[in-house]
């Protein structure tokens, strides 16, 4: 993999996180302090500090969550223009700064450990649908903490936040104007 020496390591321990790790260990457990610490700095990152946190418990609650009508679009709308932003401004898939083949290998790694996600999720709800929709979720979340990984300081960016509230085994669904629901 042709990668830029400047996030050879960054990238390394990016994908090295996904090989192996046990997707959705901590859903419908209580938040501890370490977690709630996580979506509060999420939140702060989105100008959302001001919504309540709702912790689903049960893997038939996560539809009726997922399917509120009243989500946030504005941050939609932002997650999808700081996605554009980042791939102008470092020409990924470009041939300026981020090589394709690189690209490639680490969208080739996120697919792989979405599948094991797929998996995991099946296993612990038996219902098809969402556990695509959970493994989709950690895909497009490890996409968007992988371009973030080329921001100047990815620590407090939004994707980035997100990503390690999966890391922490949870499912962030879905942010309505009042709530942010967090399996």
């Amino acid at each position: 993999m042709d990668c830029p020496p400047k996030y050879s390591g960054l990238i390394e321990k990016f994908s090295t996180s996904l090989e192996s790790f046990p997707w959705f260990h901590s859903v419908g457990k209580d938040l501890d302090i370490n977690t709630q610490s996580r979506i509060d700095s999420y939140l702060d990152s989105i100008n959302r500090e001001q919504l309540s946190v709702c912790s689903i418990e049960k893997w038939s609650d996560v539809r009726s969550a997922t399917r509120n009508r009243e989500w946030d679009r504005d941050i939609l709308t932002s997650q999808m223009q700081a996605r554009e932003n980042i791939s102008r401004e470092h020409d990924i898939g470009g041939d300026l700064d981020i090589h394709s083949d690189f690209l490639e290998a680490c969208i080739t790694q996120i697919a792989k450990s979405s599948d094991r996600a797929s998996k995991l999720a099946y296993g612990a709800c038996q219902d098809v649908w969402l556990s695509k929709a959970a493994s989709g979720a950690a895909a497009e979340s490890a996409y968007e903490a992988l371009l973030s990984i080329f921001e100047i300081d990815s620590s407090t960016k939004p994707a980035k936040l997100k990503f390690d509230l999966f890391l922490k085994g949870r499912w962030p669904l879905s942010i309505t104007t009042k709530e942010f629901f967090i399996f």
